[in-house]
């Protein structure tokens, strides 16, 4: 990572887009998943989110869960449903690596693996994003404002 914000969050994305793909076409003849990516990426960003925030509390179903298991138990809840997890799963892989590289690595052995290209630090910056400010005086965007009548 670079620090956080929008060009993580964006290398995070295609990150996961890429591996999605990857991932599809090593264990498609493997493991039954389909090619709509939307739930390995979800579940990716997820387990990304969990790692980050590991104490936030969420619900499922009014089930307290603390954020580093939120995903599991999505897993255990598609399990016990008997509804498909293989997508889950690589979903879950997948942000583990990412984590891992991230994270881990770095900590561990002290090398930067994967980190945010300049190109979009460049051109999104670093840090949280900041909304930008109407101008003073503005109308908020409507055009002419007034009261409607024809005078």
């Amino acid at each position: 990572g670079a620090g956080g914000g929008t060009a993580d969050y964006l290398f995070c994305l295609l990150f996961g887009m890429f591996g999605c793909v990857a991932a599809f076409h090593l264990l498609g003849g493997l493991i039954p998943i389909a090619p709509l990516f939307t739930r390995n990426l979800t579940f990716y960003v997820l387990y990304v989110w969990g790692r980050k925030n590991p104490n936030v509390d969420a619900n499922i179903w009014g089930v307290p869960v603390k954020g580093m298991y939120l995903p599991f138990a999505y897993l255990a809840l598609n399990v016990l449903l008997g509804n498909p997890y293989w997508d889950i799963l690589v979903g879950i892989g997948l942000g583990h690596v990412y984590y891992f590289l991230v994270d881990v690595y770095p900590l561990v052995y002290g090398k930067d693996l994967l980190h945010t290209p300049q190109f979009l630090i460049d051109q999104l910056g670093i840090g949280n994003y900041v909304p930008p400010v109407a101008p003073a005086g503005g109308h908020g965007g409507r055009g002419g404002g007034g009261s409607g009548g024809s005078g």
